[in-house]
Order: C-alpha cells, then structure tokens, then sequence
C-alpha cells in the first residue's frame, strides 16, 4: 500500500512540473507579445513626450491621446487663431492605427481671410520650424522653398516622410504632414 502511495506522489509531483512547464511557457509567449511595436521616427514612440513637446510651440496644448473611435488613435490641439479679426487659425492632430506609438503628425493652416495669405504662410513656416526642432529633426530646406513658393512637396526620408499639401475651397488649407516609417 505504501508504494501505491508512493507512485501516486511521484505521478502527481511529474504532473506539476509539466504544467509548470506549461505556464512558464505561456507566460514566456506573453511577455513577448507585450513589447510594444516600435516605429522609426523615435519621438513618435513616446506618446505622451511627444505632446508635451508640441505643446510647447506656442499653438496650443495637445489633449489626451484617445480612442478616435473609428478604428484609431489620436490627439488634438484646439484652434490656435491669429491675424486681423483672428479669422486664420492653426492645429496640431496627432494620428495613429496603434495605441502604442504615433504614425502621423499633422499641423494644419487654415487661411480665411486670403488677404493674409503672406502672413498664414510665414506663421506655417515659423510652427513648422518649431515642430521639427522640439521633435530633434532637421528642418528641410526644400520644406521652406515649398511653402514661400506655395508648391505641394513630398519628402522621403530615411525614418520618416514629410509632405507639404493645399485644399482649395472658400479657404485654403496647407497641411504639413510627418508621417513615420515602421
């Protein structure tokens, strides 16, 4: 009787360690599966420092990084106005189809008021300027050239692409966008 109970313990000691082994392995799996994707423009990584360094360009301060419940994720800043009457206005949106990490990074001009066109488009260079030196990026030249010459622009880069675009309707909208390489 006494070995029964011996092969008994022993057969149940075995059991364990094979689910040991089992969870151990799982929780290996996880752990794993827990690393946060990274993407290649390295600011974009940190969320919350990348608002609080576009925050300190002077247009406003990002709000919190959200669900945009259409599948994303995102942050804004509220209208930044400036000009006579204050009717252009600047805006920072932050994107991304990932919690983890931010893929696009947007500043937006609006230009109601045409007669200021000159002035929107020196304010746009000037956040521009401010938004890639707080996010330790070289400002592109060509990026400048576009915006005095209003042309559209596509940079590709190493880690990132940068895109200078305009909207036409009842006003024109220029949109600088920086979007990362995975």
């Amino acid at each position: 009787m006494n070995r029964y109970i011996f092969i008994i313990l022993l057969f149940g000691l075995s059991c364990g360690q094979k689910e040991n082994q089992e969870q151990k392995g799982t929780t290996e799996e996880k752990t794993e599966t827990l690393v946060a994707a990274r993407v290649k423009l390295e600011s974009f990584n940190d969320i919350d420092g990348t608002r609080t360094k576009l925050s300190t360009v002077g247009i406003g301060e990002l709000g919190k990084w959200r669900d945009d419940e259409m599948g994303g994720f995102m942050s804004i800043t509220n209208y930044y106005t400036f000009g006579e009457n204050e009717l252009n206005n600047l805006a920072y949106y932050l994107e991304s189809d990932n919690s983890d990490y931010v893929t696009t990074l947007k500043l937006v001009l609006n230009i109601n008021n045409k007669s200021e066109k000159g002035q929107a488009l020196n304010k746009l260079t000037e956040v521009a300027e401010k938004t890639f030196k707080v996010l330790n990026l070289d400002f592109p030249g060509e990026l400048q050239k576009a915006i005095k010459k209003e042309k559209p622009l596509i940079i590709d880069g190493d880690n990132f692409t940068s895109e200078l675009k305009l909207e036409k309707s009842k006003i024109d909208t220029w949109t600088i966008k920086i979007t990362t390489k995975k």
